[in-house]
């Protein structure tokens, strides 16, 4: 199978979406084209599988639901290809079954949200911390401007 190059992304030489399942996860993503959608037939060419597979995950992976388009056309998202990476590296790389691998993306998908937890809750931080800083320093220029009256 040769290797898959996208228009709008140059694919790094020996990284292809079909073959390195141990990969990164950030650059096989960073290898998918900005678009909004991809219909069936541009994730399992991009991917390696068979349509019938991609649609056999839908129905056992609960988070992976593309919408469809006004012709009942799958339109999946970045967010669901990052998904069918990970069911992927699961079943094939980790060699899960089918509940192992549900398993395993639910921990997945929780320890990515508490990441991100964790990323806000740390910006939250940064910005309490700059208007208390804000806050004393308005103070200090009140009390010196009541000062100079």
């Amino acid at each position: 199978m040769e290797t898959i190059r996208f228009e709008s992304a140059p694919v790094p030489a020996g990284v292809r979406l079909d073959k390195d399942y141990g990969a990164d996860l950030e650059v096989l993503m960073s290898l998918v084209p900005e678009k909004m959608a991809f219909k069936i037939g541009e994730i399992s060419e991009m991917l390696g599988l068979k349509n019938h597979i991609l649609r056999y995950w839908e129905s056992e992976f609960k988070g992976l639901k593309p919408k469809k388009s006004n012709h009942n056309q799958r339109m999946y998202t970045h967010r669901e290809i990052e998904l069918l990476l990970m069911i992927r590296k699961f079943l094939y790389v980790d060699k899960f079954s089918v509940s192992g691998a549900r398993k395993a993306l639910r921990q997945w998908q929780k320890e990515k949200n508490q990441k991100k937890t964790l990323t806000l809750t740390g910006k939250f931080d940064e910005i309490k911390n700059e208007l208390e800083n804000l806050i004393t320093e308005m103070k200090d220029f009140k009390s010196q401007f009541e000062n100079q009256i």
